[in-house]
């Protein structure tokens, strides 16, 4: 599923090995897959992979893959359906991609990207670059669910960053995603969002620690087995994210509808803790 104003790269992985993210920024491809070094996607190990296997091609709007056989010797199949030599097929997110006697699996990498608290200078950097990537594009909005990386210059304690924090999404400065636009080859990895200029300088408050915005999965069972009510007030979009951060950590949360004595000890009967 993508998001509405976002997509995907896609992933060629042989088990848990990715060998080629496409596309390439600034190469509109095809790009092929075989044997040989001088292949977009190099697979090795196996002489049953042609030297020029199949070549790939990435839609216009990077959310359709479709290949091309390039009249390999052993052959190509998408999830154990053959493909005529010469011959075409659709790839799906999960499909398994046989060249010969390797199986390799075909992926989405997510790459929606939500900025917050940047300068005017810094969005324009963000959304060149994004520009650069086929597909995808940079928002001020959070799209719950499909962002995939929030992007700050700095650490800020947001609604935004307590999402990102909570969904275990990376936080990475606009150098990473210049870098990102800046890959040249399917091989090259993209750059680590902690590596140095990747990474938002951390919050000078006191009460912010240092590298508290790095990935941490056991965030998603810090209030595991809590049973909260959030009370009435205050803005519905701002009450919108306190659920749903509470819900992501692992509680049971309702909305309070009411604020009276009934309806309070209704909810402190049933166990609920309040959230103001």
């Amino acid at each position: 599923r993508f998001a509405p104003e976002g997509s995907s790269m896609w992933l060629i992985a042989d088990g848990s090995q990715t060998l080629g993210r496409l596309p390439v920024p600034g190469s509109e491809g095809p790009y092929t897959v075989g044997r040989h070094e001088s292949a977009d996607v190099t697979v090795t190990g196996d002489k049953s992979i042609s030297r020029k296997h199949l070549e790939l091609r990435v839609g216009e709007d990077g959310r359709t893959l479709r290949l091309t056989d390039l009249g390999s010797k052993f052959g190509t199949s998408v999830d154990n359906s053959k493909v005529d030599p010469g011959g075409t097929a659709s790839l799906v997110d999960g499909a398994s991609l046989s060249l010969g006697a390797k199986v390799l699996t075909v992926r989405h990498e997510p790459l929606v990207l939500c900025y917050s608290g940047l300068s005017k200078a810094d969005t324009e950097v963000v959304q060149a670059a994004a520009a650069r990537l086929v597909g995808v594009s940079a928002s001020k909005e959070w799209a719950d669910g499909h962002t995939s990386h929030l992007v700050m210059s700095k650490i800020k304690l947001t609604p935004k960053l307590m999402l990102a924090l909570a969904h275990g999404c990376p936080v990475v400065a606009p150098a990473w995603v210049e870098r990102v636009a800046a890959r040249k080859a399917a091989a090259e990895p993209l750059p680590d969002p902690s590596a140095v200029g990747c990474s938002p300088t951390d919050a000078t408050q006191p009460d912010i620690p240092a590298g508290c915005h790095a990935v941490r999965p056991e965030r998603r069972s810090l209030f595991r087995g809590r049973k909260l009510a959030v009370l009435p007030g205050g803005e519905a979009s701002s009450r919108g994210h306190t659920v749903s951060l509470l819900s992501l950590m692992g509680a049971e949360v309702v909305e309070a509808d009411q604020a009276d004595a009934a309806s309070l000890s209704s909810h402190v009967s049933a166990g609920f803790e309040f959230v103001m």
